[in-house]
């Protein structure tokens, strides 16, 4: 099986570091959905902390940045958590 290339990248903008990190629910939610996600090989599992309330990961594709995307702004509405932005960079090696 040839290497998959992660080429497109989302950007997550939290309000707080609170918001990002510290609802264990939601964490434990998201880790399972990155799990699932490196499984069908839409993405590692490696997040980027770029700050305390920005972070990025890389994808196989929008489609996949948009799923995950899609995902954080549920859970984030589900457990009353503020984000500030969200962003889709596609060829963002």
């Amino acid at each position: 099986m040839p290497a998959l290339l992660y080429t497109t990248m989302t950007i997550i903008t939290w309000a707080t570091y609170e918001d990002q990190m510290e609802n264990l629910t939601f964490d434990e939610e998201r880790e399972i959905k990155i799990q699932s996600m490196a499984a069908e090989g839409k993405t590692d599992t490696t997040a980027i902390i770029v700050s305390p309330t920005v972070t990025k990961r890389f994808f196989v594709d929008a489609v996949a940045a948009q799923e995950y995307i899609d995902f954080v702004l549920a859970g984030a509405a589900k457990y009353g958590l503020n984000i500030v932005s969200t962003e889709i960079q596609e060829n963002a090696i």
